[in-house]
C-alpha cells in the first residue's frame, strides 16, 4: 500500500474527531459541580487543567463491578494516550457486560493506537457479532483494516456500515471513507 499524505491527514482528522466524541459522550460527567474548574487564563490553561484532572481521575481505582466506572477510566487513560491502560478497562466492560458495542468499540480503538492492530480487528469483530447491525463497528474496523494495509477488508467493512444504517451520521462517514479508499 502506498501510503500518501493524503491518508495521513484522513488519520489525522480521525483521531481529532474520535477524541472530541469521546469528550462529547462523557461531557456531563466533567461538568458536574464538584469538578468543574474554572480558568481565565486561556485554552493551554485550561488543557493542563482537564490533564491534571483526568490522571487524578485514571489514578483512582474503578468499581469493581460498575462498567460504567470502568468505562470513565478508560475514557480519561484514552484522553491521556495512555492506550494500553485504556484498553485494559475498556476490556473490563466487555467483560461485565457483552453486549456493550462502544465498549468493543473502544477497546479496538485503543489496542490500534497501542500499536496491536491485529487484537483490535478482532475485538471489533467480536464487537460487531455481539449486537448484529451495528454501523460504528463497521466504521471502525474499516478504519483500522485500511490503516493496516488491508484496502479490500477495509472496503468489505466500510460498506456492511452503510448497509447497517443507509441514513445515519456513521454511515455517511463510512461513505466518505469508501469514497477515500476507491
Amino acid at each position: 500500500m502506498k501510503v500518501t499524505a493524503r491518508f495521513w491527514l484522513f488519520l489525522a482528522v480521525f483521531q481529532v474527531v474520535f477524541g472530541l466524541v469521546v469528550f462529547s459522550a462523557t461531557r456531563a460527567y466533567y461538568q458536574q459541580p464538584e469538578t468543574t474548574v474554572q480558568v481565565n487564563s486561556g485554552a493551554s490553561a485550561a488543557m493542563d487543567s482537564l490533564t491534571q484532572y483526568q490522571k487524578m481521575m485514571a489514578s483512582s481505582p474503578p468499581s469493581a463491578s460498575d462498567p460504567a466506572s470502568y468505562s470513565r477510566q478508560g475514557d480519561n487513560y484514552f484522553g491521556l494516550k495512555e492506550y494500553d491502560q485504556a484498553a485494559l478497562n475498556y476490556a473490563k466492560v466487555v467483560e461485565l457486560d457483552p453486549k456493550n458495542v462502544e465498549a468493543f468499540n473502544n477497546l479496538g480503538l485503543s489496542l490500534h493506537y497501542a500499536w496491536r492492530s491485529t487484537e483490535a480487528v478482532e475485538s471489533l469483530k467480536r464487537g460487531a457479532q455481539a449486537v448484529a447491525g451495528d454501523e460504528r463497528s463497521g466504521l471502525t474496523l474499516g478504519f483500522v483494516r485500511a490503516a493496516m494495509g488491508r484496502k479490500q477488508d477495509a472496503l468489505q467493512a466500510l460498506q456492511q456500515a452503510v448497509d447497517a444504517g443507509p441514513d445515519t451520521p456513521i454511515a455517511e462517514e463510512a461513505k466518505q471513507m469508501l469514497g477515500r479508499l476507491q
